[in-house]
């Protein structure tokens, strides 16, 4: 949606209305993300999950 100004007030185009991913896309790549987390909360529980460590690699500040 395009905002113009126009005598000091914004006027909105509606022409453009197409949705960038339909909503079962939307839902799909939700449920992934949903599904990444729990697989990270149950390898890293929560006493692990900042102080894991990778290769010498600091562990995130507490």
């Amino acid at each position: 949606m395009l905002s113009i100004i126009k005598n000091n007030r914004y006027e909105h185009n509606n022409y453009n209305r197409t949705p960038l991913i339909s909503a079962e896309e939307l839902l799909t790549a939700w449920q992934g993300h949903r599904n990444l987390t729990r697989k990270v909360i149950e390898v890293f529980p929560e006493k692990d999950m900042f102080t894991f460590s990778v290769g010498g690699m600091r562990p995130l500040p507490t």
